[in-house]
């Protein structure tokens, strides 16, 4: 039976000089961006290596070395899948959590090691890990990926696993949305051959004709500014002379 290689990477505690022989692993990621493959986004900003900020980590164990930060890195990757990180906080906020809000972008649970993520932070993409353990005398916990990888970090146990737990309630929640809206659209979503005809098949057509630049982020700001207009008016009181200068100062 062939051992299985197992790859161990110490990221607890690290001094300058740990910090560098990593850098000296890693390979040039001017070009490289956060992907599906990665593990985990490792802040470096606080090590001061000229204009380095992060390192990624992928679950195979290849690292790259970054002038980005780690929550740049995280916020282009979110951006590319159309993710809106306001709508997990909306729903974080309902489940009573206000701080330490992981990025859950579909099944992709990535959870912020530190507490405070208005600054640069390690990022852990935890749908990755499949094993976790926890030494109590060294204060570490280690996370495998599915490549063998293993990622020690300096973390009360009981930290972490408050993190999980949130984020799988954040999940759960927005699976149920999601799991609602598929069966809402249960038409929409099928291919074009299988749509079912009704007398909404040709406006439906006409409307995708006439808006075939129209993108997702295009209604997401239209229904936000709604609602900011909403709110405002709530605010100024409908009758206000100052309503209509507030939205052509701020909203056009």
């Amino acid at each position: 039976m062939q051992d299985i290689e197992i790859q161990v990477l110490p990221l607890n505690d690290l001094s300058h000089s740990e910090v560098e022989r990593l850098l000296d692993r890693s390979l040039d990621g001017e070009h490289k961006f956060m992907d599906d493959y990665t593990f985990c986004l490792f802040d470096i900003s606080e090590y001061e290596f000229g204009d380095l900020r992060s390192i990624l980590i992928q679950k195979n164990g290849v690292m790259y070395y970054s002038h980005r930060t780690t929550n740049q890195l995280l916020e282009d990757y979110a951006y590319s899948l159309n993710y809106i990180h306001e709508r997990t906080c909306l729903i974080a906020a309902v489940l009573g959590f206000h701080q330490k809000i992981p990025y859950v972008i579909g099944e992709r649970c990535i959870i912020p090691l530190d507490g405070y993520t208005k600054k640069p932070t390690t990022w852990i993409v935890a749908n990755h890990a499949v094993r976790m353990s926890y030494d109590r005398v060294e204060n570490v916990l280690h996370l495998t990926s599915r490549r063998n990888v293993v990622l020690d970090f300096s973390i009360a146990k009981t930290v972490f696993e408050d993190q999980l737990l949130r984020a799988v309630q954040i999940l759960k929640h927005k699976l149920a949305l999601h799991h609602g809206q598929m069966k809402e659209y249960q038409y929409a979503y099928r291919s074009p051959h299988f749509r079912l005809h009704s007398i909404l098949s040709a406006p439906f057509e006409q409307t995708s004709f006439e808006t075939l630049e129209l993108t997702y982020f295009e209604v997401e700001m239209q229904v936000r500014e709604h609602l900011e207009k909403k709110r405002v008016k709530r605010a100024l009181g409908e009758d206000n002379p100052y309503y209509e200068d507030y939205i052509e100062q701020f909203l056009s």
